[in-house]
Order: structure tokens, then C-alpha cells, then sequence
């Protein structure tokens, strides 16, 4: 992703599994970057993916709608360290039951 752009993502892949640390602030501009990011890094194939959320300063509640569509059309989706904001955001919504997400002490 160009260094300009507020939200970045850097993928790591192996055979089935793909890690992705997000950072930056993520706005509803940005969903459809994110998505298409994603659907190229699954290589048209399910993945495990691990998001790890550390470095975002800030969501808002359109990073829920591209979590899900990465669960729905691109494989498992386990989101870690998340701002406190978008955890919450996740469970108002019931995206909890489909999205798995943990702490690593980081934040």
C-alpha cells in the first residue's frame, strides 16, 4: 500500500494461513481498498486470517462490515488487539459470533 495513505496493511502469507498487521485510521473510503487487498492476498482460495490490530488508532464502524466480509467470502477471521471502540462495535452488532477476537497484552 502507498505510504500516503492513512490505513496500511502488510500482509504475510504461508499455505493456508495469512497474518496482516493494520495500522493507521480506517474510514468508510478505505473499504473497498481493504477489500480488494484481502480477495488478492486469498488468491482466490479460503484463508485463516489473523488481523492484528495494534497499530490502528482508529475505526470506524465500516472496519466491522469489511471484517465480515472478509469471514463471509474469504475464510476465518481472528482480529487481535483491537481499539477498545471497534471491540465493542463488534459485539453491539453480533459480529462477535463470527469473528474471533483476542488481546496479546499489547495494548
Amino acid at each position: 500500500m502507498a505510504a500516503d495513505r492513512a490505513f496500511t496493511a502488510t500482509f504475510d502469507r504461508d499455505h493456508s494461513h495469512i497474518t496482516v498487521a493494520i495500522s493507521g485510521d480506517f474510514a468508510a473510503t478505505d473499504l473497498e481498498r481493504l477489500q480488494a487487498e484481502f480477495a488478492a492476498a486469498s488468491r482466490g482460495r479460503p484463508r485463516e486470517w489473523t488481523i492484528d490490530a495494534a497499530g490502528l488508532r482508529q475505526a470506524d464502524a465500516s472496519l466491522v462490515d469489511g471484517l465480515l466480509w472478509i469471514r463471509s467470502e474469504l475464510g476465518h477471521v481472528c482480529l487481535l488487539n483491537p481499539p477498545a471502540d471497534l471491540s465493542e462495535r463488534i459485539t453491539e452488532v453480533g459480529a462477535d459470533h463470527q469473528i474471533v477476537v483476542r488481546s496479546d497484552s499489547r495494548r
